[in-house]
């Protein structure tokens, strides 16, 4: 199967998309195959409502503009998930983004949800998300590293995060959720440390658990796409 992962923002530098096209070959099936595809124009990080509105008109061109490029699949790689539902409605094939993906899986393996997010507005913007996919028992607890996407330092990174992950556990959370696909760098690292502190709480990380999702399914030959009204598209893109 082939999916085309969206960079849902510009400025991005190659090394980073080859770190993450790294860290995906070492989760996903060894005959999936993937390519970034890139928007044309938008901010470079998407971490205010703002922000998610007008990169996301860019991510659902995108996904107009590549429906002829023989990809089974779509992955819009933000936890917030932009344009993703819009793209649902004019897509032929599966679009998925992280954030409702890794939120159901982590409610499949523990009772109490922990989710970490970056800074204090964006613990708002979780709240806000969990209220409108209706997620908001099942998370018990949200926390953040107090650093903005594109200030995320490693290390710090991995300090913070284990930190709140032993937080979490005190107060019988078992899975908690990074709330930044930018993370996934730490993410392996996080485990380790939390494995010699002795921490048991599992970290969900969104994008191998999105891509993994839409990997099965590509698999199960279903559809993700909502039936909208029958509006022919074709004529609002250029």
């Amino acid at each position: 199967m082939k999916i085309a992962i969206i960079d849902p923002v510009v400025g991005v530098r190659k090394e980073y998309l080859k770190q993450d096209a790294a860290y995906l070959k070492k989760h996903l099936r060894q005959d999936t195959e993937f390519e970034f595809e890139r928007i044309s124009a938008g901010f470079p990080s998407v971490e205010t409502v703002t922000q998610d509105i007008i990169n996301g008109a860019h991510i659902v061109e995108k996904v107009f503009e590549i429906q002829d490029k023989n990809y089974d699949g779509i992955f819009i790689n933000c936890f917030d998930d932009p344009g993703v539902l819009a793209a649902r409605e004019i897509s032929r094939i599966p679009v998925m983004g992280p954030y409702v993906p890794a939120m159901h899986y982590a409610a499949t393996i523990s009772e109490k949800i922990g989710v970490i997010s970056t800074d204090p507005y964006g613990i708002r913007c979780e709240e806000r998300k969990a209220a409108e996919h209706g997620l908001t028992q099942l998370i018990s607890s949200i926390k953040m590293v107090n650093m903005t996407v594109l200030d995320l330092d490693h290390d710090t990174l991995v300090e913070r995060i284990t930190a709140s992950c032993a937080e979490f556990e005190e107060e019988g959370i078992y899975a908690a959720v990074l709330g930044c696909t930018g993370m996934n760098s730490v993410a392996d690292g996080v485990r380790e440390e939390l494995k010699s502190k002795g921490c048991h709480i599992q970290l969900i990380e969104p994008m191998k658990v999105g891509m993994k999702m839409l990997e099965l399914v590509i698999e199960m030959g279903d559809s993700n796409r909502i039936k909208s009204t029958a509006i022919d598209f074709r004529q609002y893109f250029s």
